[in-house]
């Protein structure tokens, strides 16, 4: 999920909440982008190594608690506006792993 941006270069100050399947970090795990220069990515781990393979997964998240929780220092977890786009991402540049995901219908609802 990717925020409007906060200031200037945009692409550097923009929160993003990320979520990933990591193989290796615990489920639930929610951290900051290891890069100085992205400190605005929060990543919350769904998924990892326990959870088999070949197979579909349906994830249904609150993503605004999900935000407040991440981004609890900036605005006290307050989004700033609408979304503006949706991060799918898998973590196997990080872990040195390969990675193939197949992604279903992707939807937002009130519940």
């Amino acid at each position: 999920m990717v925020l409007p941006p906060t200031g200037r270069p945009h692409s550097l100050n923009t929160p993003i909440l990320t979520y990933i399947w990591d193989t290796e970090a615990p489920k639930g795990l929610a951290v900051r982008s290891p890069k100085p220069l992205l400190k605005k990515i929060r990543y919350i781990v769904l998924r990892n190594k326990t959870d088999g393979i070949g197979r579909w997964y349906r994830e249904k998240r609150n993503v605004y608690e999900d935000y407040r929780r991440v981004f609890g220092d900036l605005d006290g977890g307050e989004p700033r506006g609408a979304v503006h786009g949706l991060r799918i991402y898998i973590n196997s540049q990080n872990t040195k792993s390969q990675a193939e995901g197949y992604i279903g219908e992707i939807y937002f609802s009130k519940s």
